[in-house]
């Protein structure tokens, strides 16, 4: 709630001197154009009077031109406070989503992120610089204003009052109902937008599954949705501002007649007439804003909350803390009675193992046996509910050390918006030559995707890049994994997308290129793997089996039945490719 904008305030250290000078410079402004009026009125007295006065004039130009220099410093400085307001937010949450356990990507979209981090902080922006002043300085106006109406005419200002009255009746329900509106188009443009990336994101599945004219329609229903509440909120807006500006100028137009009659009687002056009117005219806006402004406060109070739950999540541990010495040499890697579940379900049971250094680990089982859980705990994107990792230096590393001893080849394609050497080297401590990557390219069988490639190495590309295969995209991680030169290499499912010759090419690749690394993969291709690298066998979660590969096939029946199942479809696969 409003605490919440206090939390803003203290996250992001907003510079209160340069908050103080932008409303002290609104508030000088202010006072130089509540002046400017009674001047004017001197002015134009002084010339139906016949003793013209030049001094005056010179005073209205100095103080109209002051008036210029200070509203113009109030913007400077107050658009100033809201931008740094925006970028600190903006950095806090960034690093937030960076650095947040892997939950919390399950309960918040990726277009939800997105409305955060650029709408939301958007509005915060706007309270803190221009509204709050404007707020501020449209008090002081009004105030002012009302003070200096009653020491030229009472009874025109008593006409005054009875219109004010009139516009906040008006301008107060309706303002609520307008808030209303605000946030439920807030809330329609975060399902929007996390419509928009997720279809973006799946625009293939979309066009072979002949639904485009199914999204159209629901995208065009989310749109309508969006069209018709702005169309409500356009409905009253075309109501209130008709009546308040019939309002202000009936007023305008009772006071000209009234004081016209005080004119003629002689209780007022022309000039105070004239100045009474630009009085009214000016205090307008001000009004408004402060009517307005506490709509506009609870819409930053929402958009505050919502930023404020992203700030409170848990995140995996404190970056401040991030070990600068992290290359440990690493003998081994234990997993010691590991037990992890998802509320009831246990997925993994009592694992124990020690993967040593020098070894090339297989990772064997059904679907959903647990392999790429006990990956992820490795990884720690996830929490065991109880056992331990620990390596031969120690079990209490900080987790960015940790990380900056495992490299991670998911079966989830991993490609950023970028060239094709940003990708490979994305993540990669050591400088590499283009001819050494264009050697590595051709080695893991991509010699062809080169000759393909406009810009060689220098070409964009994408996770959505209809330029690679999804073969060539899974190799491209895996050099990047291999190039990082970490001291844990974690491969799962890499060559699912390949064919035999070309699964035959990484397996090689990765014997050649990782000497002296602790090598765990997960696969299916059991014809790849040599006697003595050992066998890891899983299922429902529990290591069922291991030993060298040999061992293993005498031992368990699982294995055997998975060594029939994979050669079932790899004369699948041969047979397809003979056609």
């Amino acid at each position: 709630m409003k605490r919440n904008i206090k939390n803003i305030i203290n996250i992001v250290n907003i510079k209160k001197r340069t908050l103080f000078l932008g409303i002290i410079f609104s508030l000088l402004g202010t006072l130089a154009s509540l002046s400017l009026p009674l001047i004017l009125k001197n002015i134009i007295d002084s010339l139906i009077n016949k003793n013209f006065n030049i001094y005056l004039v010179i005073f209205l130009c100095s103080l109209a031109i002051f008036d210029i220099i200070f509203a113009g410093m109030s913007i400077y400085l107050l658009s100033k406070v809201g931008e740094e307001v925006v970028l600190g937010l903006r950095k806090k949450i960034w690093l937030k989503i960076l650095n947040s356990k892997s939950d919390f990507f399950e309960h918040n979209s990726q277009g939800e992120l997105v409305s955060r981090i650029m709408d939301d902080t958007k509005k915060l922006m706007d309270i803190f610089s221009t509204d709050a002043s404007d707020f501020v300085t449209g008090l002081f106006t009004l105030i002012g204003t009302v003070v200096i109406l009653m020491t030229i005419d009472p009874l025109l200002t008593a006409l005054i009052f009875i219109s004010i009255p009139i516009i906040v009746l008006i301008v107060i329900p309706l303002g609520k109902s307008l808030y209303k509106f605000s946030i439920k188009i807030q809330e329609n443009n975060a399902i929007a937008s996390e419509y928009i990336v997720d279809r973006v994101s799946n625009i293939k599945l979309i066009k072979m599954s002949n639904t485009l004219f199914e999204e159209l329609y629901s995208g065009i229903e989310l749109f309508r949705n969006i069209y018709k509440i702005n169309m409500n909120r356009n409905k009253i807006q075309s109501v209130v501002l008709p009546i308040i500006t019939l309002t202000i100028t009936s007023t305008i137009i009772g006071i000209v007649f009234f004081g016209a009659f005080r004119v003629i009687n002689g209780a007022l002056s022309p000039g105070a007439l004239f100045a009474f009117v630009v009085y009214i005219v000016q205090v307008t806006g001000p009004l408004i804003t402060i009517l307005t402004f506490w709509n506009k406060l609870n819409t930053a109070i929402g958009s505050s909350d919502r930023i404020i739950d992203i700030l409170n999540y848990l995140e995996e541990d404190n970056i401040e803390n991030i070990e600068k010495d992290s290359n440990y040499s690493i003998d081994y890697l234990a997993l010691d009675h590991i037990n992890f579940s998802i509320d009831d379900t246990k997925i993994i049971k009592d694992f124990s193992y020690i993967f040593k250094k020098g070894n090339f680990y297989n990772l064997l089982g059904y679907s959903g046996s647990g392999k790429t859980t006990i990956f992820n705990i490795i990884c720690k994107f996830i929490t065991p509910d109880t056992g331990s990792l620990y390596t031969n230096h120690t079990n209490n590393y900080n987790i960015y050390a940790w990380r900056e001893n495992i490299s991670y080849v998911s079966q989830d394609i991993s490609i950023i918006n970028g060239t094709l050497k940003e990708n490979i080297l994305y993540g990669v401590k050591q400088s590499y030559s283009d001819e050494f990557l264009l050697a590595l390219l051709q080695e893991i069988g991509l010699k062809k995707l080169l000759k393909q490639l406009p810009d060689g190495l220098n070409t964009k590309i994408s996770k959505n890049s209809s330029l690679l295969s999804g073969g060539e995209k899974q190799r491209i991680a895996l050099l990047r994994g291999c190039l990082s030169d970490k001291q844990i290499l974690l491969v799962d499912e890499v060559s699912s997308n390949v064919d035999s010759k070309n699964d035959f090419r990484i397996y090689s690749f990765l014997k050649n290129h990782n000497d002296n690394k602790i090598i765990i993969m997960i696969t299916h291709k059991l014809s790849n793997i040599n006697n003595e690298d050992p066998i890891l066998l899983l299922e429902n979660g529990k290591l069922i089996a291991s030993g060298l590969k040999n061992e293993v096939s005498k031992s368990s029946s699982l294995f055997k039945e998975l060594e029939n199942y994979y050669r079932g479809n790899i004369n699948n696969e041969y047979l397809m490719s003979q056609d």
